[in-house]
This record gives C-alpha cells, sequence and structure tokens, in this order.
C-alpha cells in the first residue's frame, strides 16, 4: 500500500522498489494486490467445524435453517446456499479421501 501511495505522490520507481527490498528483507509479507471484501464464509474460522456438526440436524429437519444460522452466525441465505450448491464445495471437508480398492 504504502508503495502505491508513493507512486501516486510522484515517487520514482527506484525508491518504491527500495522500500519494498527494505521491507522484505525485515520480514513484511509484499503483496502486489491485497484481497479485498469478505472471506467465503468456509473459510472463516472456526466454520467449517461447526457447520460439519450442524448440517446433518438442518438436512434431518431436526433444527430449523434459522436455529442453524443463529448457531454458525451466519445468514439463513448463506446456509441455503451451503445447502443447495451443485458444486457444493463444504462436502470435501465430509467426505472420506480413503482410496477405494
Amino acid at each position: 500500500m504504502t508503495a502505491r501511495i508513493l507512486v501516486r505522490l510522484g515517487a520514482d520507481a527506484e525508491a518504491v522498489e527500495k522500500l519494498r527490498d527494505d521491507a522484505e528483507r525485515l520480514g513484511f509479507e509484499v503483496r502486489e494486490q491485497a484481497r479485498v471484501g469478505r472471506l467465503p464464509i468456509m473459510q472463516k474460522p472456526g466454520f467449517a467445524e461447526r457447520w460439519i456438526e450442524i448440517r446433518p440436524q438442518v438436512e434431518r429437519h431436526k433444527i430449523s435453517l434459522r436455529e442453524a444460522a443463529r448457531r454458525l452466525g451466519c445468514g439463513v441465505s448463506t446456509l441455503h446456499r451451503l445447502l443447495h450448491s451443485t458444486d457444493r464445495p463444504h462436502d470435501a471437508q465430509t467426505t472420506s479421501t480413503a482410496p477405494v480398492s
């Protein structure tokens, strides 16, 4: 970000490159672009583990989507998307990866 500001302020490319090198030498991670926006729900800390526990209860209608959303700290629409997604990325964490013989 500092590099972007310096470039906008008219600093020359050599000064920007020196700052970047200094930052890397000091152990800072230098990224070209920062990620903007919210994390995907499955990448939020602890969500996937809680979802694995709650999902069977939702699918068996033991708890409502509203109750599951409250427990997970997300919206009902988010749960609805997870339950009905076609690629079902949440299944990757619940299925076994053992080879079939």
